[in-house]
């Protein structure tokens, strides 16, 4: 090689020569062509140096200084043809604006063929206008392949990436994202600007919030993040219902190094739902099983090798699969269905028949079932090898099957047994084709009688225009249809039924089945039903009325107390006034009968409690004498005959005065045009019983009158409650029976005989007790009334307070008086004053007598009490607190009431 022998320019302090020498030797040691080349304004071209490598490079020898510029034409005319305008093109235009050059040609190597040259150069400008280009070139032929077999890996891998279904990203060690492919980009649905700016962080912001939980996901990206060498793989659901299978793991150099991590992701969606439909699919197939009871089974012909599914199992009663063989298999089966069975299965694997069985099977746990075998044999190269079927749990539905054929013989004995009639007939022509005993019996015919004709031929109708109608109306509704009739027996007899009919398919014929019931009873209990409620609603007047009757007798007898104590005290004040005196004594007798109507009013209220005593029967008669022909009316002729005088019975006043009064309004009722009403008395005889044994004998009563008199019938149920003759709203049917109770409490008896025209005579008997003692008080002079007590009296009536107060103070009590019981409470509980007894009215405004004295009990435990009432009971006994305090009926006598304050005080 040949160098250059001059090099331009000098270093001052520096020996050129040998300056020269370093820097041709320094530059012929670097690979590669280290040149110079100027070029003048004018154009003109000169190579001030080259290193020796130009020789290697170009593949020229033998340049010398005197011809490097022309070996530099030589070596110019080895460029490749397409690469010189290129060059040209670029070296002017880095010469007009002196910036760096650099180009990559070709050149065709006289010995190495086609080779690629790579050159630098930098352009120093001289004074004299001439460019001075320093530079460096090299062969790069051999990079240049390596480059495009990198090239070709990258585009092949790039190739790859994007015909992948996952989802792909390469992520460096700085977390910058080296690459990514579009399936990655359209999973996510990633914006054209983020995918072009590749911002890692961005992205992982962008596709988080889409997992259905993104935390988790997050948290998976961090570990991994800060375990560079850890791997994963997941699968997680997003919000939209996809399913992504994720993988990442460190990605190495050759050397070993860490470069990044990859990430690939895919849509398992689809396989995932196909295979979650197979598993819900098995598992529905597996639930029909399992309801259906059904199982599946194959056995193995050569090795009796017996395999099933878990249905079978379950039918078998086994808790797990436990292998089998055939004869296992068929130990499980009882009886002759065991022999059936293994003839079916030598049939079938013999000669390749199959078989449908219902057999008898004895499960694993005691439990006998009914099981459905079905088998099929499989046939290879002309043999059975393998034998499939089926087994059901038929247990229910034969159980079913016996259960219908049991409720068919059921259904037909109570239809023949039934205690409803039922009758079946042809819609078509109305002939019955099923009847039941009851409907025979309610009829009166015979089955074949009946069998065959239709109602009409049978007159079952009482109204033959009845059953048109009744069937059109059928025939239209096709459904269940009521209706009332009457139905004529063979005998004639007409009976009420209720009949349901309904439209029924029969052998795939319309037939009607009439279902009857024998009404007739019931209608007649509904109408005597009917009466009683009728006889009810008149008894809840007359307790109504009663109840009236007692309030009005409660007044009454406030009244009556003023009218006969003045009245009393008038006779007796004015005893020398014969006119005064007769006035007083009118008044008062005039009161003593009021008072006896009150008793009867509350006796006929029920407000008197029952107080039987020795009472004279003909003294009550006789006392009732007065006012029987006001009861009685003008054209009754009451006539008495009493004959039992010094004779006593026990008895209530009030209730025997109730009972003739009864007695005397029947028989006044049965003589509307007049008559005769007789009351007569006399003593008879009883007979003497164990629970009569020593009798002293009776009283008997016999009321008779001369009315329309009673029938036989009538007479036995004269005393039945209720019942009565006479028109509506005329009587309750209370009477008789009311009276007939009273003469059996009083241990009487009671009877009647009466003849239609000619009258009626009720007889009673009651027995004697003995004759009461003289009260020695009759003749004995009367213990003194006076006394010097302290007595308060309370009363809401100004004229009764009056009353009892001046009556009290004649006898020499003191005597403060209140209106009612709040105003006698607040008088004692403010202690001025001492009481030794309390005197009150029983009912009053504010504050009545019993509860005041309810009161007085708890606050004055010894204070004596006395009570008044118009209204004999008026409450007391409803009161356990104050159920013994001394009572006093009204109307009572002064003296009376006197005699009951001294007893009191006694």
């Amino acid at each position: 090689m040949k160098t250059i022998d001059s090099i331009p320019g000098s270093l001052p302090g520096y020996d050129a020569q040998a300056l020269r020498e370093q820097i041709v030797a320094l530059a012929s040691a670097v690979p590669g062509l280290i040149y110079s080349i100027r070029i003048a304004a004018d154009g003109s071209l000169s190579v001030p140096f080259a290193t020796p490598a130009i020789d290697d490079l170009f593949g020229v020898s033998g340049i010398s200084s005197e011809s490097i510029l022309k070996d530099f034409e030589e070596i110019g005319g080895l460029v490749h043809p397409e690469d010189i305008a290129r060059i040209r093109e670029s070296l002017s235009e880095a010469g007009r604006t002196l910036t760096p050059w650099r180009q990559e040609f070709r050149i065709r190597h006289p010995k190495k063929g086609e080779r690629w040259i790579e050159s630098n150069a930098n352009p120093l400008p001289e004074p004299d206008g001439a460019i001075l280009w320093c530079g460096y070139a090299q062969d790069i032929t051999d990079h240049k392949i390596i480059d495009e077999a990198l090239h070709y890996k990258n585009e092949l891998l790039f190739a790859q990436q994007e015909a992948s279904i996952d989802g792909i990203l390469v992520v460096n060690t700085d977390f910058s994202i080296n690459s990514m492919n579009s399936r990655f980009a359209e999973m996510w649905g990633l914006p054209r600007d983020l995918i072009d700016r590749k911002d890692h962080k961005a992205i992982l912001e962008f596709s988080t919030p889409q997992f259905a939980n993104p935390d988790l996901f997050a948290a998976g990206v961090k570990h991994l993040y800060q375990d560079p060498s850890g791997r994963s793989h997941d699968e997680l659901p997003l919000k939209d219902g996809r399913i992504i299978e994720r993988h990442s793991a460190p990605l190495y150099g050759s050397a070993g190094q860490l470069r990044g991590r990859l990430w690939t992701f895919r849509d398992i969606t689809a396989p995932r739902k196909a295979q979650q439909a197979l598993l819900d699919s098995k598992a529905l197939l597996s639930e029909m099983g399992r309801m259906a009871k059904i199982g599946g089974w194959e056995i193995d012909v050569a090795s009796g090798t017996t395999t099933w599914t878990d249905e079978v199992t379950e039918i078998h009663g086994l808790d797990v699969y436990v292998p089998m063989n055939v004869e296992k298999a068929m130990d499980f089966y009882v009886g002759k269905s065991r022999l059936i069975l293994a003839e079916a299965f030598k049939a079938s694997s013999e000669k390749g028949e199959s078989f449908d069985l219902e057999l008898e099977f004895e499960a694993a746990d005691g439990v006998r079932k009914w099981l459905r075998v079905i088998g099929s044999p499989e046939i290879r190269d002309g043999r059975v090898f393998r034998v499939r079927g089926s087994v059901q749990d038929i247990t229910d539905q034969k159980k079913a099957s016996i259960a219908l054929q049991e409720s068919e013989a059921l259904f037909s004995t109570v239809f023949r047994v039934s205690p409803i009639a039922i009758n079946i007939f042809r819609m078509s022509d109305g002939r019955s084709i099923l009847a039941n005993d009851q409907f025979l019996s309610l009829i009166g015919f015979s089955r074949e009688e009946v069998l065959g004709h239709t109602a009409a031929e049978l007159g079952l109708f009482a109204d033959p225009l009845a059953r048109p109608p009744l069937m059109k109306q059928l025939g239209e509704a096709k459904g269940a249809s009521f209706t009332e009739s009457k139905i004529r027996s063979k005998s004639g007899e007409l009976r009420d039924a209720l009949a349901s009919l309904n439209v029924i398919t029969l052998n795939g014929e319309a037939a009607a089945i009439v279902v009857a019931t024998d009404i007739t009873d019931r209608k007649q209990a509904e109408a005597k039903m009917k009466t009683l409620q009728e006889e009810l609603t008149q008894a809840q007047k007359m307790e109504a009325i009663g109840r009236l009757a007692g309030g009005v007798a409660h007044d009454f007898n406030n009244l009556l107390q003023v009218i006969n104590a003045y009245s009393k005290r008038i006779a007796d004040d004015y005893a020398s006034d014969p006119v005064l005196s007769r006035y007083g004594r009118s008044i008062h007798q005039a009161g003593e009968i009021a008072a006896n109507l009150t008793r009867q009013l509350l006796a006929f209220s029920r407000r008197a409690p029952a107080e039987p005593r020795k009472v004279e029967l003909d003294a009550v008669l006789a006392g009732m004498e007065d006012m029987m022909p006001a009861l009685l009316g003008e054209g009754v002729d009451l006539q008495l005959s009493l004959k039992s005088a010094g004779g006593f019975i026990m008895v209530d006043p009030s209730q025997i005065e109730q009972v003739v009064l009864n007695l005397a309004v029947n028989a006044r009722d049965a003589m509307p045009n007049g008559g005769v009403l007789k009351l007569s008395t006399s003593l008879g005889h009883r007979e003497v019983t164990l629970d009569n044994p020593a009798d002293l004998g009776s009283i008997n009563l016999s009321v008779s009158d001369s009315g329309h008199g009673m029938d036989l019938e009538t007479q036995k149920r004269v005393f039945e409650p209720f019942f009565t003759t006479k028109q509506l709203g005329r009587g309750t049917g209370l009477g008789l029976s009311m009276v007939y109770g009273i003469v059996q409490q009083c241990g009487g008896v009671i009877e009647v005989e009466s003849q239609p025209g000619i009258g009626t005579e009720f007889r009673l008997s009651f027995p004697l007790v003995e004759m009461p003692e003289l009260q020695e008080a009759h003749v004995e002079t009367a213990k003194s009334e006076h006394g010097l007590e302290r007595i308060l009296v309370v009363d809401d009536d100004p004229d009764l307070r009056d009353l009892y107060q001046d009556a009290l103070r004649e006898r020499g009590y003191h005597v403060l008086t209140a209106a009612n019981g709040r105003e006698a409470l607040s008088l004692i509980e403010a202690g001025e004053e001492i009481f030794d007894l309390v005197v009150s009215d029983s009912k009053m405004p504010i504050m009545g007598g019993i509860e005041l004295f309810e009161a007085l009990r708890r606050i004055r435990p010894r204070l004596k009490l006395l009570l008044m009432s118009g209204n004999v009971g008026d409450g007391l006994s409803n009161s356990e607190t104050v159920s013994d305090v001394d009572l006093l009926s009204k109307p009572f006598s002064i003296e009376a009431f006197s005699a009951k304050v001294r007893q009191l005080m006694d």
